[in-house]
């Protein structure tokens, strides 16, 4: 039954934010594209908004031309903690978001290098 259940825990795992980064980097190389990494939590009312906004039918397509857009999740809480991409606070604090807030969002090119950083 722990077995289960600690393999069940391991299934739902978040990948780790330095994956998910390096799987974007990978997708932007081979499409010539930058990557617009987005760091958000699911109780941050303007993450949403910024993601409504940026699949809206008029600008969807001009982000999916330019970037490969890839999210991070940080600063849960509570039960919402599991929602978190390992290492990700770190990958943030990397790029000097941490007094930054939510949403905070970077372009980077395709060797990692940022291009230009918003919140």
């Amino acid at each position: 039954m722990i077995v289960g259940l600690f393999l069940f825990q391991l299934n739902f795992a978040q990948e780790k934010a330095d994956v998910v980064l390096k799987k974007a980097l990978t997708e932007a190389k081979s499409t010539n594209k930058n990557v617009l990494l987005v760091f958000h939590a699911s109780w941050c009312k303007w993450c949403h908004v910024m993601e409504n906004n940026m699949n809206l039918p008029e600008t969807k397509p001009i982000f999916n031309k330019q970037f490969v857009t890839t999210y991070v999740d940080v600063q849960e809480r509570g039960e919402k903690k599991t929602l978190e991409n390992p290492g990700g606070e770190e990958l943030m604090n990397k790029y000097k978001g941490k007094d930054a807030g939510l949403p905070f969002w970077l372009v980077v090119n395709p060797k990692g290098e940022v291009s230009c950083g918003f919140i």
